[in-house]
């Protein structure tokens, strides 16, 4: 038994130097395999990427090719996440594309999100909304429903004094949204504001409009008008 450690270690070390002098592979680069179209009743060919994993903690992704840019989608706890890049593989990680909504439907996160592309024009991301059941935080990724978020133009609410009011925005389709503002503001003097996508430069302002009900706002031309 005593010379079992040394047997070991011989063994180890033949097997070091086998695998040491095995010759190294060659790397053949073949071109021109890019594919025809799609044909789901026939066989496909599909192969890992040879420097996987292409993005790391990520979870269930979708992928679009939008313009020069390549656009990743992921799930998580907290929302939808997305990385982007000018290639299928060179993707840098931007954090989130948009957290959860602080409503009750998606509490627990987002699943498997989808990119909803139309041409050039990224319209909106469908993802499961992970609702769960209360009380009960493990049976949460198994109680989804169908969410769906689109790509606007940003809207900022101002007081006429040009203090910003607090309003919930939501999206009604994709070219339409709703400005839900406290009811202690009925009929007071706002100003309507219409920013680029990033929620930053201002695109155009309305005059300024009494809050009401039936209030309806229409951007065009540059500007907004009641």
């Amino acid at each position: 038994m005593k010379f079992l450690p040394f047997v070991a270690l011989a063994i180890a070390g033949a097997a070091s130097t086998l695998l040491a002098a095995q010759p190294a592979p060659i790397a053949v680069t073949v071109e021109g395999l890019a594919p025809g179209p799609f044909r789901p009743d026939r066989a496909s060919v599909w192969r890992f990427h040879r420097d996987n994993p292409a993005l790391r903690n990520g979870g269930a992704v979708d992928v679009e090719h939008i313009r020069r840019w390549h656009m990743l989608v992921q799930e998580s706890r907290e929302g939808t996440r997305w990385a982007v890049g000018t290639s299928e593989t060179a993707l840098a990680d931007r954090g989130f594309l948009f957290r959860k909504s602080g409503r009750a439907y998606d509490r627990f996160g987002h699943v498997s999100p989808n990119l909803y592309v139309n041409g050039d024009r990224l319209v909106a991301v469908y993802f499961g909304a992970a609702t769960g059941k209360p009380g009960i935080p493990a049976a949460a990724w198994n109680r989804n429903r169908i969410g769906v978020a689109f790509l606007q133009k940003g809207i900022r609410i101002l007081s006429e004094d040009g203090k910003p009011v607090d309003a919930q925005i939501l999206a009604l389709d994709s070219d339409r949204a709703e400005a839900r503002l406290p009811a202690s503001l009925k009929g007071r003097k706002l100003i309507f504001e219409i920013l680029a996508e990033d929620g930053r430069a201002a695109l155009a302002g309305s005059t300024v409009v009494a809050a009401r009900v039936t209030l309806r706002l229409l951007f065009g031309g540059g500007r907004t008008v009641d």
